[in-house]
């Protein structure tokens, strides 16, 4: 049975607090597609809901800019979907026979690009010390 974006998305919520075991590259790839989809959704709704910039004119005629866009929906998804992500990449690095103390260099410069590069390559077939390997 292939594994849809969707159930991909639902075992991920459904393993928010998992750390432990593997997950496969496909079920990391559409989790990470549907939230970068999701994420442009929600900024969309953003610039729609909240006004770009605010001004208020003052009883001298000064006009005073008191804010810029507001991207709340879009840190309030952003904190919403930090921990699955989290715990999803982790099982993916075990996938891969990594630690999950590696997402630690996300703090670097270039660590968010090695990382992904990791999640790109296939997982290993054999059962490590992680667990059995993944089933898609």
């Amino acid at each position: 049975m292939a594994v849809t974006i969707k159930q991909s998305c639902i075992d991920t919520i459904r393993d928010i607090f998992d750390f432990k075991g593997r997950a496969s590259k496909k079920q990391f790839w559409h989790w990470m597609v549907a939230t970068i989809i999701l994420a442009i959704i929600v900024m969309i709704a953003d610039v729609i809901i909240f006004p770009e910039k605010i001004y208020s004119v003052g009883d001298d005629g000064a006009i005073t800019l008191l804010e810029t866009q507001s991207f709340l929906l879009s840190d309030l998804l952003n904190l919403l979907l930090a921990l699955p992500t989290l715990s999803l990449t982790t099982r993916r690095l075990h996938d891969l026979d990594r630690s999950g103390h590696w997402q630690w260099i996300y703090f670097t410069i270039i660590g968010v690009f090695v990382v992904y590069y990791w999640c790109f390559k296939a997982g290993n077939s054999n059962t490590n010390k992680y667990g059995q390997a993944p089933l898609a």
